[in-house]
C-alpha cells in the first residue's frame, strides 16, 4: 500500500498487508518495474512480517533518521472486534526494534503520518469512532500529545490528512464517497458528494501546491469488497469539485 524510493541506494521499500493478514515489508532493487517487482524473488533484499494473532494492515512507510523504517498501520490483535493504531520501528534490515499501539475502547484506524524534523516527532493521523484525531509521538513512539476533532465523519471508513495550512482534508467511502474539508479546529468548511461511475474507495490524499488534491483510490468496489476493483486517481479542486 506504500512505496518509498531510496535514491542513495537505488532501492524500493514497500509495505502492505499479506494474505495471512500480517504486515509485510519488502526492500528490493529499483531497476525493475514496480508492477512486476514482487515476481522477481531474486531481487528481494529482504522480506519481513510483523503482526499478532489478529488482522494487521500496513498503510504507510517512512525512512527513519537512523536508516531504518517507521511503519504505520492498524491492528486487531489487542482488542476484540475493534482496531488500534499500530506504529512499528525497524532497523535498516527490517528487524523489529519496537512496536506501539494507540487507541481506546473504540475503533481506531490510521490514515497517514509524517516526520516533524524540527521537533523530532512523528505526527500520526487517524480516526477514532468516526472522529479525526492527531497523535504526536517521540521517535521512540512515546505519546507527546493527542488532539481529537469533534467533527463526525460520515462513515467509519475513510481517510484523513492535514493540508499545508493546517486544515483537514478527508474522504469517506465506499458506497457514498464524500470529500470534505475542515478548518484547524474541526469545523466543516465544505463537503461534497463524489458522483463517479463506480463506487470509490479513497486510499491516500495529497494536496498540491496550487490547492488542488490528488486522491489515489479504488473504483468498482462492492461495499467494502475491492478484490475486483481498479486503481484510479481523482483530481479535486480546492473547493471540492471533481476536475
Amino acid at each position: 500500500e506504500q512505496i518509498v524510493y531510496e535514491p542513495e541506494s537505488n532501492k524500493y521499500a514497500f509495505t502492505g498487508r499479506a494474505l495471512n493478514n500480517f504486515i509485510k515489508l519488502f526492500v528490493t532493487a529499483a531497476y525493475l518495474p514496480i508492477t512486476v517487482v514482487i515476481g522477481f524473488c531474486q531481487s528481494i533484499e529482504f522480506e519481513k512480517s510483523y503482526g499478532g494473532t489478529g488482522h494487521e494492515s500496513g498503510i504507510q512507510l517512512l525512512k527513519s533518521p537512523d536508516g531504518g523504517f517507521f511503519i504505520l498501520g492498524h491492528t486487531s490483535s489487542n482488542v476484540e472486534n475493534d482496531w488500534d493504531i499500530l506504529l512499528i520501528k525497524t532497523d535498516v534490515q527490517g528487524n523489529l526494534v519496537w512496536e506501539r499501539t494507540y487507541g481506546g475502547p473504540g475503533r481506531d484506524r490510521a490514515s497517514s503520518f509524517s516526520l516533524d524534523s524540527s521537533k523530532k516527532e512523528l505526527i500520526l493521523l487517524g480516526r477514532s469512532d468516526n472522529k479525526p484525531y492527531e497523535i504526536r509521538t517521540t521517535l521512540s513512539g512515546d505519546t507527546v500529545s493527542t488532539k481529537t476533532i469533534e467533527f463526525q465523519m460520515p462513515t467509519s471508513y475513510g481517510i484523513i490528512t492535514r493540508a499545508k495550512n493546517e486544515e483537514w482534508i478527508g474522504m469517506s467511502y465506499c458506497d457514498e464517497p464524500y470529500f470534505y474539508r475542515l478548518d484547524p479546529d474541526g469545523n466543516l468548511l465544505w463537503g461534497k458528494e463524489i458522483f463517479f461511475r463506480d463506487n470509490v474507495c479513497g486510499q491516500k490524499i495529497i494536496e498540491l501546491d496550487d490547492g488542488t488534491s490528488l486522491i489515489a483510490a479504488q473504483a468498482g468496489c462492492v461495499g467494502h469488497d475491492c478484490k475486483d476493483s481498479g486503481t484510479i486517481v481523482l483530481n479535486m479542486s480546492a473547493s471540492g469539485e471533481l476536475i
